[in-house]
C-alpha cells in the first residue's frame, strides 16, 4: 500500500511539472503558429491585458493541473504494476522495462484519448 502511494504521488509531481514548464511553451508556440509575426512587443501587450506572467501564460491551468496529476499518476502505477507481473517470469529485464512501458502506454493512450 505504501508502494501504490509513492508511486501515485510521484506521478502527481510529475504531471504537475509538465504542466509547469511545458504550457507557457505551448502557449508561445500556439500563438506563434496563429500570429506569423510574434515580437516581445506581442508578448508585452499580453501580458499587460491579462494581468501579469501568471494570468497570461496559465490561464486554464487549474483543469491540467488536476487531470495530468491523475493521468500520470495512473500511468506510473500500470508500469510499476506490470514490472512487478513480468517480473515473476524468466525473462531478461529490458524486456521486463519494454513491456512495462508498452502497457503505460496504451493506458495513457486510452485516458489521452478515451474512444
Amino acid at each position: 500500500m505504501e508502494d501504490l502511494f509513492i508511486e501515485l504521488f510521484s506521478g502527481n509531481i510529475a504531471g504537475w511539472s509538465l504542466v509547469t514548464t511545458g504550457m507557457p511553451l505551448d502557449l508561445m508556440k500556439t500563438k506563434l503558429q496563429l500570429n506569423r509575426d510574434l515580437s516581445v512587443e506581442y508578448f508585452r501587450r499580453e501580458l499587460r491585458e491579462h494581468g501579469g506572467f501568471f494570468k497570461t501564460f496559465y490561464r486554464g491551468a487549474s483543469s491540467m493541473y488536476l487531470f495530468i496529476g491523475f493521468a500520470t499518476a495512473l500511468e506510473f502505477t500500470v508500469f510499476e504494476t506490470f514490472f512487478q507481473i513480468l517480473g515473476t517470469f524468466n525473462i531478461p529485464k529490458e524486456m521486463q522495462l519494454m513491456g512495462s512501458g508498452f502497457m503505460a502506454g496504451i493506458g495513457s493512450s486510452m485516458i489521452y484519448t478515451p474512444i
